[in-house]
């Protein structure tokens, strides 16, 4: 039998917000990205939009081996505190600023931290059966990157937001 991994994106498709994205091999989940999304004037009495994680509450013997966050930007960290709660413990990376957002973001909403720093020169990061490396982009938000996932049936490159800056202020 062929090994293959799945993709599932829980939101950021079709539009910039609630940024989740599930990257699935045999029985491990990784998860890219916990974002928000906002309401808008349609949407009376609704403040934010948190992505629909029944998929991941209801695992049926998969499990959640990790997640990367790429930034800092609310539609890609911003769910955190909503999300974390109801779901088992596993490890959290995300680059030196983006991790010290969400932690603080999860510290003011009565959350524990639990996002740890990973630097861009700090290599690869094994999670189960896969393994990633934070690639530095520009964007708006310093600290900023895609992630290089590799999977013993290949590599994906997941890119996140980013912009075009021929003056970075951080090189």
């Amino acid at each position: 039998m062929e090994e293959t991994i799945s993709y599932i994106p829980i939101g950021g498709i079709g539009d910039v917000t609630k940024n989740m994205h599930l990257y699935i091999y045999k029985d491990e989940i990784l998860i890219v990205d916990c974002g928000l999304g906002f309401a808008d004037e349609t949407m009376l009495g609704v403040d934010l939009l948190i992505p629909d994680i029944s998929y991941l509450k209801n695992l049926q013997g998969k499990r959640i081996v990790g997640m990367a966050l790429t930034h800092g930007h609310e539609d890609h960290i911003g769910a955190l505190p909503y999300i974390l709660p109801d779901l088992p413990q596993f490890p959290i990376f995300a680059t030196p600023l983006t991790a010290e957002l969400s932690n603080e973001k999860l510290k003011e909403y009565g959350v524990a931290p639990r996002v740890q720093k990973v630097n861009f020169d700090g290599g690869d990061v094994r999670i189960g059966s896969f393994t990633i490396n934070f690639i530095r982009v520009t964007h708006s938000v310093p600290n900023s990157s895609n992630i290089f996932i590799k999977t013993p049936v290949g590599n994906f490159y997941h890119g996140s937001d980013f912009k075009f800056d021929l003056t970075p202020f951080d090189n």
